[in-house]
């Protein structure tokens, strides 16, 4: 007999890997990586730059230089991501539900669930690199004058920056 999750699971006729799924979040890599392009051409050109970052502020607004908006937006968006991808599928109101991983009845894996937890640790990268990102942001504003600081908080950054596009790569062959 099959639990209630189980049954729902069978129901969803919505095709693992649709159009909508992937064109969505590889329009914003694609925009997040012109971003990160214009940013580095930025930081190339510019004189008193520092000598990495994984973030760039928003080109052409004034107001929105000092705020970190573009980490803000990784943290958000990633976890808003999340939420959708393991409880509101497909945005359908009828179909929305929270899906485990395992069943409640037995705890076997549920077969469907295993495809959107997976597309849900893809983000999870992009809010820890956010995270990371925020918190450099405020610890180098404290203590500004400390180049060695900054150097680490960029490095870190990069390196966390590196591990979350290879989580998003990897997902791709699993």
């Amino acid at each position: 007999e099959r639990s209630n999750c189980e049954t729902k699971a069978a129901m969803e006729t919505m095709p693992v890997g649709t159009v909508l799924g992937h064109r969505g979040p590889g329009v914003m890599l694609m925009l997040l990586g012109a971003h990160h392009a214009i940013g580095l051409t930025g930081l190339l050109v510019a004189s008193d730059a520092q000598p990495s970052r994984s973030w760039y502020s928003w080109p052409g607004v004034h107001w929105m230089a000092r705020l970190a908006v573009e980490p803000m937006l990784k943290v958000i968006l990633s976890i808003v991501l999340v939420t959708i991808e393991v409880y509101a599928k497909d945005l359908n109101p009828a179909r929305t539900y929270w899906r485990p991983l395992q069943s409640p009845d037995d705890g076997h894996v549920i077969g469907p669930h295993v495809d959107l937890w997976g597309h849900a640790t893809m983000y999870l990268g992009f809010t820890f690199m956010g995270a990371i990102e925020l918190f450099g942001v405020g610890l180098t504003r404290c203590h500004a004058r400390d180049v060695q600081l900054q150097k680490l908080v960029a490095s870190l950054s990069l390196v966390v920056t590196s591990l979350a596009y290879g989580c998003q790569a990897a997902g791709m062959f699993f």
